[in-house]
């Protein structure tokens, strides 16, 4: 982050120097590391504003339906990465600051499916494994293990 002239903050990312998806900055910024899904009203208020601010910097114009097929695809890879990262790190490393972070992955990787009208095999997997999730963990036992079965 940034403070430039005119004292206004900015971002900077540069998806490690890599070319990716135009969306793959707004997913990390609307749902890294969220305790509490955001919600669809919202998200769609921030893309419409990051779809116009695209074109008023002259960037090439990118059709609505078209930059949110592609941000709820990349939602969906994001947060499964993420889901299992913060897992390992909760259940393997013994960090368990990381479990609050697990559900909230899992469903917003469900509503990206499910807006998509796509991948009914991982929903499922998903609401089973929310559920192992809330059955399993409890803030007195923080032993718990997760293993995603497929």
């Amino acid at each position: 982050m940034i403070d430039n002239v005119q004292n206004n903050l900015q971002i900077i990312d540069h998806q490690d120097a890599r070319i990716g998806s135009v969306t793959y900055d707004l997913v990390s910024l609307l749902y890294d590391r969220v305790k509490v899904v955001p919600s669809k009203e919202w998200i769609v208020e921030k893309q419409t504003f990051f779809l116009k601010e695209r074109e008023q910097c002259g960037l090439e114009r990118i059709e609505q339906q078209t930059f949110i097929r592609e941000f709820c695809l990349q939602a969906i890879q994001r947060c499964l990465k993420a889901a299992g990262s913060f897992s390992h790190h909760a259940f393997f490393s013994s960090e368990s600051r990381y479990i609050v972070y697990i559900e909230p992955a899992f469903q917003i990787v469900l509503q990206n499916c499910q807006a998509l009208g796509r991948f009914k095999n991982l929903q499922k997997i998903i609401l089973r494994e929310v559920a192992s999730i809330r059955s399993q963990f409890s803030p007195s036992n923080k032993t718990c293990s997760l293993y995603i079965r497929v």
